[in-house]
């Protein structure tokens, strides 16, 4: 039964993503994070002074006239 768990009695199937604890999901994560960042920095006309990455986290400084297309670009 890989990929699935149980919580609270009652069974639940992991059908998206890397299983959290598998050896390689920061690895893809971070391999994901980086082609994402440089989507970014493609698109975006001022990349965001502050720009700090870890593994599926960000957390970035950037004017609020882009704050808009920062936001449609992340979700």
């Amino acid at each position: 039964m890989d990929g699935v768990g149980k919580y609270n009695g009652e069974y639940f199937q992991q059908n998206e993503g890397t299983a959290m604890g598998n050896f390689l999901s920061p690895f893809i994560a971070n391999l994901f994070m980086s082609k994402f960042e440089t989507e970014v920095k493609d698109k975006l006309e001022y990349f965001p002074r502050v720009w700090f990455k870890y593994v599926d986290d960000i957390f970035a400084v950037f004017d609020t006239k882009q704050l808009v297309w920062i936001i449609l670009l992340l979700n």
